[in-house]
């Protein structure tokens, strides 16, 4: 406290709009910010704010620590040229998805093909299916961990089918999509950011939650 008076800190107005208290999940989420639920992601209304108020159109803006692209993107809509990096792979490919402009025609035309394609390896040959899938997925004790086999399956299913779109960009796409359900095809404890299973908890239809997210993602 002697530190803060003699700094005068203490005298400092609290300006209450930088809280942002007034937006909802729906007002943060808009364009692609709702693509990926991210770990302590900062609002893009606080982005927007900070680019407006220090720099100007055409400003070059750069995030070191990007995470999922919150800024990069902020950035390009403010019309900004964006610059993030990050060392976290699953960061640079979201921000990567974020960004990169791809025709809904393009995508709903993909979507289609693999919803098809998905309902017909599920409900036909599902066994040849999973057996093939099973070749191209990484083998790692800590997919075992986190993911009940009957999961585990489908998501190869699933996986497997996203690596056969030739596209890169859309190819990405759909890999996000399909990164944003895991936690909830998994027993990881849903609430929580720390690595906790839950033995108790529900687990949803991959198939299912994976073509939800998909279209919510291609109507953004």
């Amino acid at each position: 406290m002697l530190l803060l008076k003699k700094t005068k800190l203490t005298k400092i107005p609290i300006d209450y709009t930088w809280s942002f208290a007034d937006k909802t999940i729906k007002d943060t989420s808009y364009i692609t910010h709702g693509f990926y639920t991210y770990p302590a992601k900062f609002i893009p209304q606080l982005a927007k704010r900070l680019i407006k108020e220090n720099s100007k159109e055409g400003d070059i803006v750069i995030d070191p620590f990007m995470g999922s692209g919150t800024t990069v993107v902020e950035a390009l809509v403010n019309k900004r040229i964006g610059i993030g990096t990050d060392i976290n792979e699953i960061a640079h490919l979201i921000a990567k998805v974020k960004t990169t402009p791809i025709k809904t025609a393009e995508l709903l035309q993909e979507f289609s093909t693999i919803e098809l394609d998905l309902q017909n390896r599920f409900n036909g040959q599902y066994n040849f299916f999973l057996n093939k899938s099973l070749k191209v997925v990484p083998k790692n004790e800590r997919i075992d961990y986190w993911f009940l086999p009957q999961q585990r399956e489908k998501l190869s299913v699933i996986f497997a089918r996203i690596l056969e779109i030739k596209n890169n960009n859309i190819k990405d796409f759909f890999f996000i999509a399909f990164a944003q359900i895991l936690k909830s095809c998994s027993i990881w404890l849903q609430k929580s950011v720390k690595p906790t299973r839950d033995q108790s908890k529900k687990v949803y239809e991959p198939l299912t939650l994976f073509l939800n997210q998909s279209k919510k993602m291609i109507k953004k």
